[in-house]
Order: structure tokens, then C-alpha cells, then sequence
């Protein structure tokens, strides 16, 4: 059976850092920017823990697709959309770097997943690509800390995220900027063990 990217969710829930309605989360889904008709591509959406917070940002109007490789994870998010009667929530199944827009979205967001994926970049370019000119992408992961007081903790923080398949230090920021992306907001939260990272796509120049 294959793992859901999204079980770091199930390791920061325990302290409400990525339970369904986190700060973090909020954070990440209020900086996309979105208006009541936005498409939206939530990367590796596990069981739809982003579900409720995209639904009341988009006013029901707008239209959420959740990609996940596990069909466990995706039978989730499903009964969840059925529990809550969400009828704006399109789900597939497929490998994250593998997955192809069949129209440009004006935001993609990726919670708790991308430190656990081992084509990482692949999947940044894909949802790089998915997005709009002008549209947002947001990242919500963990990292170790470089602030006083909490850098003690990072041996045990490592260990725990080898656990779950977590590689620390993998530059998202840096590489969505090489992309062609403008950071709109990063924030470190929890002594530094959270990031929330939301970026705008650069408009295309429009050649004459």
C-alpha cells in the first residue's frame, strides 16, 4: 500500500501543528490570495486536513482538486468530503511529480509533505507549472532551528523525522525563487521548527 506524503501531518497533529484547522495552515491558505472563484491544486492532501479552510476561503464557489499517491489516503479524504457534504472537491490519485494541470490553477498548496517526498524538486516544478502567471504557491513544512534556545533540540527532531522519511535542509524557498517565484510571506513558528512559505509566480512578459 503506498504511504501517504502527507503522515508528517499525523506527527505534528499531536500537538495541534498541523491539526485541520493549525495556524500554519491558516497562515498558508489566507496568503494564497484567493477569491471566491480560485482553483486551487492542494498537493499530497492526505485524509483533506486542508479541506475545510480552502472550502470557507473559497465560499463554495471555487473549486479544490486534492492529489495524494495513496489510495488509503484518498479513501479518506473522500468519506471526509462525503461527511461534510463538500461538493466542490475533485480527488486523484497519482504520483505527486507525475500529476498533469489539465487547466492552470490560481494557487497550489503543499502542507506538511514535501520534507517527506523523494522527488521533491519534481514535485515543485509540477505545481510550478500548474499555477498560473501571477498565481500563488505555498509550502507548509518543518525544518531544524537556528534560534537560541531551540537548536538543542535539533538532534532529537532529526531523530524522530528519520522515523517518518523527513531530509531536513532541502532549500524549498531557494528553489521555488530560481523558479521564477517572489516570496510573499515566510514565517518560523514553534522555535523554529515550522515554516510557512507563500510565493507568487512572476507575470510573463507579454512580447510584442
Amino acid at each position: 500500500m503506498r504511504k501517504s506524503l502527507s503522515s508528517l501531518g499525523d506527527v505534528g497533529a499531536a500537538t495541534l501543528g498541523a491539526a485541520p484547522l493549525s495556524r500554519h495552515r491558516k497562515r498558508a491558505i489566507t496568503n494564497l490570495k484567493l477569491n471566491g472563484a480560485s482553483r486551487v491544486l492542494d498537493v499530497a492532501c492526505g485524509s483533506g486536513r486542508n479541506f475545510a479552510l480552502l472550502r470557507d476561503a473559497l465560499s463554495g464557489i471555487g473549486l479544490v482538486y486534492g492529489i495524494d499517491p495513496s489510495a488509503a489516503a484518498i479513501e479518506k479524504a473522500r468519506r471526509r468530503i462525503e461527511k461534510h457534504g463538500y461538493a466542490d472537491i475533485a480527488l486523484v490519485q497519482t504520483e505527486v511529480e507525475e500529476y498533469v494541470a489539465k487547466y492552470p490553477f490560481d494557487a497550489a498548496l503543499c502542507t506538511f509533505a514535501i520534507d517527506g517526498m523523494q522527488k521533491w524538486e519534481e514535485a515543485l516544478e509540477m505545481m510550478f507549472g500548474a499555477v498560473r502567471s501571477g498565481g500563488r504557491i505555498a509550502v507548509v513544512g518543518v525544518k531544524l532551528s537556528e534560534k537560541k534556545g531551540w537548536r538543542g533540540f535539533n538532534p532529537l527532531v532529526r531523530f524522530i523525522g528519520k522515523r517518518f522519511g523527513i531530509e531536513f535542509g532541502r532549500g524549498v524557498r531557494e528553489a521555488l525563487k530560481k523558479k521564477g517565484c517572489d516570496e510573499a510571506l515566510y514565517e518560523e513558528h514553534h522555535g523554529g521548527f515550522y515554516y510557512v512559505l507563500v510565493t507568487e509566480k512572476r507575470l510573463e512578459e507579454v512580447k510584442f
